[in-house]
């Protein structure tokens, strides 16, 4: 046992497991970006109602939930909505009923007793990511559990999820110093964080780690490998781009994995194009899907419906070439100061943020963990590298596209957290193309980049429990 918690994967399953259970206990329900809505959806699904029927009167898609449900969600809605953000969290105190939230969770459910409510903007979230909390929600509710029960035993169930897979991803990935960047991501306090609230980023993080991990270790150690492990890479492949379609994006890294891992040319030519082919028709299914989503959201706010498009945003840059520049180099010089908080940690919908000190010892320890990976051959570094930064401008691009008004000067609305699955690509991508690497003993290693990740994350959760009691 003590040997096994001296490997990478044995500490991120410690350290992930403890921290995941301290931000399930001090995070209150619906506190979490979006985690109202989410849960709701994951509740209908819990139900066996995978997809929810449009209402073409009221132009949205609706789902009926259980009315404690709904007020226990609703109430961290509002109050994490409603604090002072600009006061030093020190000096914040967002929960203000702490008693209330007790009352609301103490409540049984009465399948008679409803309340409607808008679930649209998950709609582009394909039933899957939420399978792992709807089956902890539904065996709760069958054994009678009352609502602080079911919430409870559905973050339990996502987080296990998470933990599962980046556990598998730091595993694989074992023999390699390698192993340490897919540590110091998958530890990271956002990651942490969204894992213990309903959240489709819990399994769009998880499933993006172990695709990297899968594929690069295989790109480092180009050695022949057994079908469990490219039935593995698929279903991880596959899981990437049910996630989200602009992650989607990582799958193409198939296409450069070294044919030596295969056996014969053939057969990897063959296995590369079948993930491709089927993740560009699963690219089609959740684009479909999402679509569906983005025109009930845009309906809704007649306002600015109209201004709203992404044929005429198309038709607007392409008659004005040079504004795609504009709108990327804007966006990013707005925003990314504060996606590299959101990254690292930025939590929830009263915002309390990871102490600065602490941001900038977490990016140093990305970028040392990147220097002291084994380093990617010249093409598979580049592709690394244009993988994660093509993620990230889908991610600008597609809220531009969808969400911000034809010509608009900037894309709105981006989260630094859309862009953890970028981080391990793009840092690793980097650094392999820089003729440098950082040598450490494997001690020196365990050491700097486990207590880094610890100290990081035991601050996050001080300041997030600080800022709510």
């Amino acid at each position: 046992m003590g040997s096994f918690f001296g490997t990478a994967h044995g500490l991120f399953l410690l350290v992930g497991a403890v921290f995941l259970g301290v931000f399930i206990a001090i995070v209150p329900p619906g506190f979490g970006l979006d985690e109202q809505t989410h849960f709701y959806r994951m509740y209908q699904i819990s139900q066996g109602r995978l997809f929810p029927e449009f209402d073409a009167e009221q132009q949205k898609f609706p789902a009926e939930i259980p009315r404690p449900v709904y007020d226990l969600l609703q109430k961290g809605w509002f109050e994490g909505n409603t604090v002072d953000r600009e006061t030093p969290f020190y000096h914040r105190k967002d929960v203000v009923d702490a008693a209330g939230y007790a009352e609301l969770e103490a409540r049984s459910i009465d399948p008679n007793d409803l309340v409607e409510t808008d679930i649209t903007q998950t709609l582009p979230n394909f039933p899957i990511v939420y399978f792992a909390s709807s089956s902890g929600l539904a065996i709760a509710r069958a054994l009678g559990a009352d609502v602080g029960g079911m919430v409870l035993a559905s973050k339990i169930c996502a987080a296990l999820m998470y933990l599962g897979l980046a556990f598998l991803a730091v595993w694989y990935a074992r023999r390699l110093r390698f192993r340490w960047l897919v540590l110091t991501v998958a530890l990271l306090p956002a990651a942490i964080f969204q894992a213990s609230v309903i959240s489709a980023d819990t399994f769009a993080n998880g499933m993006a780690l172990l695709f990297l991990s899968i594929a690069i270790t295989l790109m480092l150690e180009r050695q022949p490998v057994g079908r469990g492990t490219l039935v593995l890479l698929a279903a991880a492949a596959a899981g990437v781009v049910l996630s989200k379609p602009t992650y989607a994006l990582l799958v193409g890294l198939v296409a450069v994995l070294p044919s030596g891992i295969f056996g014969s040319r053939s057969r990897g030519r063959a296995y590369q194009a079948g993930v491709l082919v089927g993740a560009l028709l699963l690219i089609g299914l959740t684009l479909y899907i999402a679509n569906k989503g983005t025109l009930a959201i845009n309906s809704q706010r007649p306002d600015v419906a109209a201004s709203i498009s992404a044929v005429g945003q198309i038709k607007d840059l392409l008659s004005h070439p040079a504004h795609l520049i504009v709108v990327v180099g804007t966006t990013v010089v707005v925003y990314s100061e504060s996606w590299v908080q959101g990254v690292v940690g930025l939590f929830g919908y009263n915002t309390i943020e990871v102490p600065a000190p602490f941001v900038f010892l977490t990016v140093v320890a990305l970028a040392l963990a990147a220097f002291h990976t084994e380093r990617l051959r010249r093409w598979p570094a580049w592709a690394v590298l244009i993988a994660g930064v093509a993620v990230s401008l889908a991610i600008i691009m597609t809220f531009y596209l969808t969400f911000n008004e034809i010509g608009a000067e900037s894309a709105q609305g981006i989260q630094g957290r859309y862009f953890i699955p970028c981080v391990l690509a793009v840092v690793l991508g980097a650094a392999s193309i820089v003729p440098a690497r950082l040598v450490m003993k494997q001690t020196t290693a365990r050491a700097l980049f486990t207590s880094v990740a610890t100290v990081t994350l035991a601050v996050a959760a001080a300041t997030y429990a600080i800022a709510l009691f």
